[in-house]
């Protein structure tokens, strides 16, 4: 894909936030800093004021508990925090939502990102398969 005559998706790249805006959604990507990478994200729509680009939505991957509101996620947390110490099998089991969005909301200009590329999530479904197998397994 190429965005201003630059090649994105080839390889992980790193990018500013102005060229993140221009991304599609659909996107897998982290919030990075030099030498720290954050958690793991899909992009969504991209959010303007006017002709002007200042938000986005993302999807997080990793930790984000189905829950109907806020007092409800402390809730569950609360509840699944209890467990430890627990046997596996006898711990609450949290769904997680891979569905729902929401806003950046960070408004930083300087936020970097890494975008993944292609070959890059195909290693990752790989993994996740070896995982899922073992999970399967194990029956958890």
């Amino acid at each position: 894909m190429k965005i201003g005559g630059k090649v994105y998706l080839r390889g992980m790249k790193f990018i500013t936030k102005e060229e993140f805006y221009k991304l599609p959604e659909g996107v897998l990507y982290s919030k990075w800093q030099p030498q720290i990478f954050d958690e793991l994200y899909i992009k969504g729509s991209t959010l303007y004021d006017g002709a002007t680009p200042i938000d986005f939505i993302d999807f997080d991957l990793i930790g984000n508990v189905e829950n109907k509101g806020s007092d409800d996620l402390f809730e569950l947390l609360y509840n699944a925090e209890q467990d430890l110490g627990k046997p596996l099998q006898e711990k609450i089991s949290l769904p997680m939502d891979f569905e729902t969005g929401g806003r950046d909301g960070l408004f930083d200009d300087d936020q970097l990102f890494a975008v993944y590329e292609r070959k890059d999530i195909e290693g990752f479904i790989s993994a996740l398969q070896r995982s899922l197998a073992v999970h399967i397994e194990h029956n958890f």
